[in-house]
């Protein structure tokens, strides 16, 4: 979401937000990176490896990248699409029953 908010503010485009109460997990690429790797590393068919990620609202998220970038542009509510959920999960109730045999 990030660089496509950077992108829409240098573009002078309005910030597209589908809910802004819909909440997302934060990862940097960095560590999104370390953890596929640390899985590579360490992990057997069917491990599952999950680590814990601050979360945020997709609306406080563009508000907080126009205010670091000092820009105006207005937030656009444009709608949830087809199959979107509002709140982002880590894990379900099949994988958590599935890693706890283990």
């Amino acid at each position: 979401m990030i660089p496509l908010f950077v992108g829409q503010i240098k573009a002078g485009k309005p910030l597209t937000v589908t809910d802004p109460k819909m909440t997302r997990f934060i990862m940097s690429l960095d560590n999104a990176v370390e953890l596929v790797l640390y899985a590579f590393e360490n992990g057997n068919a069917g491990d599952i490896f999950v680590q814990k990620a601050p979360a945020c609202t997709i609306g406080d998220l563009a508000v907080a990248v126009k205010e670091l970038l000092g820009a105006k542009n207005e937030i656009r509510v444009i709608g949830t699409r087809h199959g979107e959920k509002l709140y982002e999960t880590l894990l379900n109730r099949e994988e958590l029953a599935t890693n706890d045999t283990n």
